[in-house]
């Protein structure tokens, strides 16, 4: 996982492997969320994800979806 700062957010970037992708997906994140690893680049070292966080709770899906790459 990469964290940029920007002015007013962070952008987290994370490269899972296509089973904690797919994990990810069906893991209960947000919609929005899903559809952004849905969209996202494969590449060989995996799904180029980008999340934008903003609020406690994009903390929370960051912490979320790097527990599901951990964990697969």
């Amino acid at each position: 996982m990469f964290v940029n700062a920007f002015i007013g957010f962070f952008l987290a970037s994370f490269a899972p492997g296509e089973r904690a992708a797919q994990a990810a997906c069906r893991s209960g994140l947000p919609e929005q969320v899903v559809k952004i690893i849905d969209g996202a680049g494969k590449y060989a070292e995996g799904t180029a994800v980008r999340l934008e966080v903003k609020t406690p709770g994009d903390v929370d899906i960051v912490e979320r979806l790097a527990a599901v790459k951990l964990d697969n």
